[in-house]
């Protein structure tokens, strides 16, 4: 989930969830509704339950209270520096650093 600006979760990147911690305000989540799971952004008030896309592409859902269910909350996100991808020219290519290191002399 990549955000156009702020917050993101690139490709690649490993997400772990607690189904036991609630959500707080902003959380990101597991929500499950009608037969339907999505990872998004959490909000809510009184009466509905706003899950916010963080890709512009995506559309922001809106549902009323009961409509769904957190299935967890994400605790802890890891992302791989050595190997990740990039967008170039709207292709996806796996680029791998390697850096090579003189042989360290004993002082």
């Amino acid at each position: 989930m990549i955000g156009s600006g702020g917050f993101s979760f690139p490709d690649g990147c490993i997400v772990i969830f607690d189904p036991q911690v609630e959500p707080m305000q902003g959380s990101f989540v597991l929500y499950g509704y009608e037969e339907e799971m999505t990872f998004k952004q959490y909000f809510s008030d009184l009466f509905q339950v706003t899950l916010k896309a963080l890709n512009k592409n995506y559309s922001d859902l809106v549902l009323n209270k009961g409509n769904g269910t957190i299935l967890a909350t994400a605790v802890y996100a890891e992302v791989n520096l050595i190997q990740s991808h990039a967008l170039l020219y709207g292709v996806y290519q796996q680029v791998v650093t390697k850096a090579d290191y003189p042989p360290l002399k004993p002082t």
